[in-house]
């Protein structure tokens, strides 16, 4: 996003908030600290190599929801985010099907990871899609899974 805008990249500096939603984002004055702390966590899951389905699928659940909360940026969070756990799993053998996922139910989820990301039992369901399975990658010796919504 710095071809658009000259501030794409820095941390933002004032409070936000979900849209009509009244969920506040991470406190500008936290965001650096809190970054760190979501990042170990992703780092120490071994993301997600190794896990089971069911697991890899809730953890990027947790995950997501927490750097949703960080909201680091003025503008393009949702964007960034995709592109960040897109490549991060992909480099674990893992694939999302963006063309299975309907951006009204990644918006929810979204809104309900923000107000339940450490209560996720209750909330489970909703965090958690159906997912489908998909055909092992062609150049890759492990089979890449597909953590994908069902149509």
């Amino acid at each position: 996003m710095q071809d658009v805008y000259d501030w794409a990249g820095t941390l933002r500096t004032r409070d936000t908030g979900a849209v009509g939603m009244n969920l506040p984002h991470c406190r500008p004055e936290h965001i650096e600290n809190q970054a760190a702390f979501i990042f170990r966590g992703i780092a120490k899951d071994n993301f997600p190599q190794g896990l089971p389905k069911d697991r890899a699928v809730d953890r990027l659940a947790y995950h997501w929801g927490e750097t949703t909360v960080l909201h680091p940026f003025r503008d393009g969070n949702s964007r960034t985010q995709r592109v960040f756990f897109d490549e991060l799993l992909k480099s674990s053998g893992w694939t999302i099907d963006w063309q299975k996922v309907h951006a009204s139910a990644v918006q929810a989820a979204r809104y309900v990871a923000m107000e339940a990301t450490h209560t996720p039992r209750p909330y489970r369901s909703l965090r958690r899609p159906q997912t489908a399975a998909t055909e092992p990658a062609e150049t890759r010796t492990r089979p890449r899974q597909r953590l994908t919504t069902s149509s």
